[in-house]
């Protein structure tokens, strides 16, 4: 099944086009990113626990602040290595 999306350029025009498999869920490929950083990191690590955390929040709708929150815990986490 091919999804498409109407893009608008700077000039006003738009065309459609079909959107990559990466880009029809993004949440889903945030997810795959987060578990993988845990993985790379340890599960039983800060960052770990983090990409965990952000994780199941997406799955569930969190609230948005909630899930920044925890997003930038994590950037700062990654930083300090």
């Amino acid at each position: 099944m091919e999804i498409t999306a109407n893009i608008h350029e700077t000039n006003g025009r738009s065309v459609t086009e079909a959107l990559p498999d990466s880009i029809r869920n993004p949440m889903e490929e945030t997810c795959r990113d987060l578990i993988a950083t845990r993985v790379k990191y340890g599960a039983n690590t800060a960052i770990g626990h983090r990409c965990s955390n952000i994780d199941v929040m997406l799955r569930k709708g969190a609230p948005v602040d909630m899930i920044q929150r925890q997003m930038a815990e994590l950037q700062e986490l990654l930083a300090a290595r």
